[in-house]
């Protein structure tokens, strides 16, 4: 996962999975900045990267 990959994200278990932009990626500690795709005025928030799933390049 890179700067600009979208991803599946979600925020509980009670939630459901919502597709998210990378806006950064620490390899040291695996943790993403994620902003919501459909909702970029919504807050960034930070996940782990095993956290999250990769969507098809043409999703």
């Amino acid at each position: 996962m890179s700067v600009g990959s979208t991803v599946l994200a979600t925020v509980g278990r009670d939630d459901g999975w919502w597709e998210a932009v990378v806006l950064a990626a620490d390899p040291a500690s695996e943790r993403l900045t994620l902003s919501w795709r459909d909702w970029p005025k919504m807050p960034s928030f930070n996940v782990s990267r095993r956290s999250v799933a990769v969507t098809s390049p043409k999703a």
